[in-house]
């Protein structure tokens, strides 16, 4: 092989070589305090809705604030209603999008449900909601519902 040759060649490897390993730091990206909540609002609203799944009523109430607006324990009393007169649930959910207004972390949803009463009988529901959340004592706590609620429909 010629001098010049491999000179090209080894000049090739060099910056092939710094090309790959130079550029091998990964910048790392903080996502944005607004990012986070939305996150931890949705997260929170999830557990509710498995929780709810699961006929788990503990795990549906547990991120309720006692500040609720429409009130505590109207809402663990519909929980309770449901558990006891449905033997399934079948809830499907759409996450439309989170808002943040102030202090308030809004995760506005769609859904589609089936409660099977204990005869077996279905029941269908559909509807739209907004689940207000705010952040306290580093959880993020439900404190207010507006429209359809998919928990508490047993009546």
């Amino acid at each position: 092989m010629r001098k010049g040759r491999v000179l090209w060649l080894a000049a090739v490897v060099i910056a092939v070589s710094l090309a790959v390993f130079g550029c091998g730091k990964k910048q790392v990206v903080k996502p944005s305090d607004e990012a986070v909540a939305a996150s931890r609002a949705v997260g929170a609203f999830m557990g509710m809705e498995k929780a709810y799944k699961q006929r788990d009523a503990a795990g549906v109430t547990g991120p309720v604030s006692p500040n609720f607006k429409p009130g505590y324990s109207e809402f663990l009393s519909g929980i309770r209603k449901d558990m006891e007169a449905f033997s399934k649930v079948d809830l499907e959910v759409e996450t439309e999008r989170v808002e943040i207004e102030g202090d308030d972390v809004k995760v506005v949803f769609h859904w589609r449900g089936f409660w099977t009463d204990k005869s077996g009988r279905k029941n269908e529901g559909r509807g739209n909601a907004v689940f207000v959340f705010r952040e306290t004592g580093g959880q993020m706590s439900l404190y207010d519902v507006l429209g359809d609620s998919p928990f508490g429909v047993a009546r």
